[in-house]
């Protein structure tokens, strides 16, 4: 509890709140972590009062999908990068082999309008961008 702590302090210098959603958005994708929810369509399951005051609620009500995605699709990456920078133990990984998974589900989709409204998704270029920064490490 008290690594959730700091990084819920980190968290609050990193992250704006223009809607209000920050403590209860970065509270449940912690807790979803900790207490093994996979997916965040998990929630819709979800009916456990303790996990709602863990996440934020003060009424007990759980927190749902809609609310944790949406927050969670409108992070700015410099913020998200900010807060990774912050808190990973980097320093654990360099000159290491590491086993590395990236879960597209949790890559956020950015399209573009390019060539008279044909789309041009760059969701590859992402996970390859993210790979080849965590491979230099």
């Amino acid at each position: 509890m008290p690594q959730v702590l700091d990084w819920w302090r980190i968290a609050q210098q990193c992250f704006s709140d223009d809607y209000g959603s920050l403590e209860r958005g970065f509270l449940t994708s912690i807790f979803m972590l900790i207490c093994g929810v996979e997916r965040v369509f998990h929630l819709d399951e979800m009916d456990d009062p303790g996990f709602a005051l863990l996440t934020g609620s003060a009424a007990g009500s759980p927190p749902t999908r809609q609310t944790v995605g949406a927050w969670r699709k409108h992070l700015p990456w410099n913020e998200v990068d900010r807060f990774c920078h912050r808190t990973s133990p980097w320093e654990l990984l360099r000159g290491e082999d590491s086993l590395l998974s990236f879960d597209e589900h949790s890559i956020p989709r950015s399209c573009e309008e390019v060539f008279d409204s044909q789309r041009l998704c760059h969701h590859a270029q992402q996970i390859h961008a993210m790979r080849e920064a965590v491979l230099r490490l």
